[in-house]
């Protein structure tokens, strides 16, 4: 870009984009696809343990303690 053209005379002016430009990097997609595998995990987790959860509690008779406001945790 010359010191008189504008920056939209320079975009006009350059070449246009090859298919290999609108890819990402292999790198980019390994990385990607190693982060949706957790946050799948995490989604199914949540949806499971969401209906699981009060059957479980039930099946094995799982009360809160009488005095839960009275605990305190000295670290």
């Amino acid at each position: 870009m010359s010191p008189a053209e504008t920056p939209a005379q320079a975009a006009a002016d350059a070449p246009p984009p090859t298919l290999n430009d609108d890819r990402l990097a292999s790198g980019d997609v390994l990385v990607i696809g190693v982060l949706m595998v957790p946050a799948f995990t995490v989604l199914l987790n949540e949806m499971l343990l969401g209906v699981a959860l009060p059957t479980l509690i039930s099946d094995l008779d799982i009360t809160p303690p009488r005095d839960s406001g009275s605990r305190r945790v000295i670290c």
